[in-house]
């Protein structure tokens, strides 16, 4: 077929010319205007950092406590910086049917400050908005009480074995974490459910029970915090 023949074949498949005005082109479906970026869910392995942009622990395996420190906005107690106070504790409280919580106590010229921080957990365990963030001085009778707790408080030592196996997690519980700086030496412990541990469920657990510390004096320390945090904990949530 020549190329004249093919024009010719393609102007009859033409419609026919007519006076009707041609139709409008359809018009495009509105576009919708751009969604706002939503975080993804945070799977407990990503590690945050404190506000100034310091790390919380020195190993990943405290990946998963990172996400509540930061969303309370709360530093570092283990990488410190310059101007930091020389005494420091910190009670992390993260129940799975309650909001985190934190209670951080540290020295001032003037005293001791506290600050409280609660956050709101969805029922999806997503992390919302503040609750509750307080900061203010010790009182007389509350500095007392808190210096009479800490002194019987086992902080210091490094969790060993023996505890790791005891305290260690489950399913449905709740992770009792203590920080602390104290002479100028960095120190997290984290038990799980202390509320309950006691010597009828150690020795289930583990053969030794004379390398686990004093984990009553430590729930009394918790407990004294919680008082001086002046959050209202019904009894039925301590686990």
């Amino acid at each position: 077929m020549t190329r004249l023949a093919a024009l010719l074949l393609i102007a009859s498949a033409s419609p026919a010319f007519t006076d009707q005005p041609p139709k409008d082109p359809p018009k495009e479906a509105p576009k919708e205007a751009p969604s706002e970026s939503i975080p993804e869910p945070d799977n407990g392995y990503k590690l945050h950092s404190d506000p100034s942009g310091r790390q919380y622990f020195a190993e990943e395996r405290g990946a998963y406590l990172t996400q509540f420190l930061a969303a309370m906005k709360e530093p570092s107690l283990f990488d410190r910086g310059d101007k930091r106070p020389e005494f420091e504790v910190r009670f992390l409280w993260l129940r799975t049917f309650h909001d985190p919580i934190s209670i951080r106590i540290w020295s001032t010229p003037k005293g001791y400050m506290v600050r409280t921080v609660r956050i709101k957990q969805n029922e999806d365990y997503s992390l919302a908005g503040t609750l509750v963030d307080t900061t203010r001085l010790l009182d007389d009778a509350e500095t007392k009480a808190f210096t009479a707790a800490l002194t019987k408080a086992p902080l210091a030592a490094p969790m060993n074995e023996t505890e790791e196996s005891a305290g260690a997690g489950g399913t449905d519980g709740a992770s009792w974490i203590f920080e602390s700086y104290m002479a100028k030496k960095y120190q997290n412990i984290d038990f799980w459910c202390l509320e309950h541990f006691g010597p009828t469920r150690y020795e289930t657990l583990v053969e030794d029970t004379s390398k686990i510390r004093d984990t009553p004096s430590l729930l009394k320390f918790a407990l004294a915090l919680l008082k001086i945090s002046k959050l209202k904990i019904p009894k039925d949530d301590l686990y």
